[in-house]
């Protein structure tokens, strides 16, 4: 099929696609005689998968290593829970700094004072402030 069937079909731009065959995400596809990409089913089935990784916040440099890794292809149980279970942490890790980022400014917030004339926030915005 070719590259506009394939952008309609799986929801991604041209552009996007393109942009995976740079990256490998895509295998180069064959051209034909008037060289037009001409894509195999697989391609199909790629773009799909790499939108379900999306979804599930993988990254495409991640995406890119379940490919490599022939996950997408033999369907290895075990390598996958691995990179699953490196996800979960890596998200845990997230939500852990962002819980401390929402506590920093909920106490931030408490500071602020209605119609004072300098504001607290800014003010501390321009000393040296310690990690969060």
């Amino acid at each position: 099929m070719k590259i506009g069937e394939l952008s309609k079909k799986s929801g991604f731009s041209v552009a996007t696609i393109r942009f995976y065959e740079t990256k490998k995400i895509l295998p180069t596809p064959e051209r034909n005689e008037a060289q037009y990409r001409e894509y195999e089913p697989e391609a199909l089935q790629i773009l799909f998968f790499v939108k379900g990784c999306k979804q599930l916040g993988f990254t495409l440099s991640e995406i890119s290593e379940f490919l490599s890794l022939s996950v997408f292809y033999q369907k290895n149980c075990e390598q996958t829970k691995i990179k699953i279970q490196e996800k979960r942490k890596n998200i845990h890790q997230k939500i852990f700094l962002l819980k401390k980022i929402e506590n920093a400014l909920i106490e931030t917030e408490k500071g602020c004072k209605n119609g004072k004339i300098k504001c607290h926030f800014l003010a501390s915005l321009q000393t040296k402030t310690e990690n969060i």
